[in-house]
């Protein structure tokens, strides 16, 4: 008798036990099942506000593509010529940007009976805007226009002139060139960059306007800039 009655207490709890796992089981179900419910509420609701609201969603999209302009519209609103020269000495650089993004490029110095000299075009590419009147230009394709290092000889008004081409430091292919536009706060820029601003005008930096006055393009691995006005 006390074997029987062992095994229906066994029996019992092996029922009470089942229905407990039953239970907790279908309250797991039912919770994972509210869950998705109101998940699926959410995403409704975020789509319904963006479908009563396209005009906010559109704006926020072509607020956030505005900061980095295409390459098309960027050169078509800066194409012009940028010049670099210290003041000193008889030498000078032209960086002529066009709408399309390709460049020309034309370096020369003299010393003595030889002109060093420098022509040379490419493209620029990748325009990434990095901070308030602030872009980063990348030289995409750089050819020289005369091999470096060739030399020749032009006759001028009498004279024999000696030619040597050379390459540039001021532009390689690969290299980030930044670019300031017109109306930077002056106290932005990089010291080495107002050099080329005040030493071809004799001036001093404290004599610069608050808001630079024009646009300009600086190297600042090389420390050479470039001004436009």
């Amino acid at each position: 008798m006390k074997k029987i009655n062992t095994f229906i207490a066994a029996a019992i709890a092996t029922a009470l036990m089942a229905s407990a796992c039953t239970s907790g089981a279908n309250e797991t179900g039912a919770v994972q099942s509210q869950e998705t419910v109101q998940s699926s509420q959410a995403a409704a609701a975020s789509d319904a506000t963006c479908a009563t609201s396209d005009t906010s969603c559109v704006a926020g999209t072509q607020s956030a593509a505005s900061e980095n302009p295409s390459s098309d519209d960027f050169f078509a609103n800066h194409a012009n010529t940028y010049y670099m020269s210290s003041g000193v000495g008889g030498w000078g650089a032209l960086l002529t940007i066009n709408a399309d993004g390709t460049f020309n490029y034309d370096f020369h110095d003299s010393d003595a009976n030889i002109v060093y000299t420098c022509v040379a075009h490419g493209s620029f590419g990748n325009v990434t805007k990095t901070g308030d009147h602030i872009y980063s230009v990348e030289v995409a394709q750089l050819t020289y226009d005369q091999e470096p290092d060739s030399t020749w000889t032009e006759d001028s008004d009498g004279f024999s002139i000696d030619y040597q081409s050379t390459t540039t430091e001021d532009l390689s292919e690969g290299c980030v060139l930044t670019f300031y536009e017109a109306g930077i706060n002056t106290a932005d820029l990089p010291e080495g960059y107002l050099i080329w601003y005040t030493s071809p005008r004799a001036m001093q930096a404290s004599e610069i306007p608050a808001q630079f006055p024009c646009d300009g393009i600086y190297n600042e691995a090389s420390e050479r800039g470039f001004i436009c006005e």
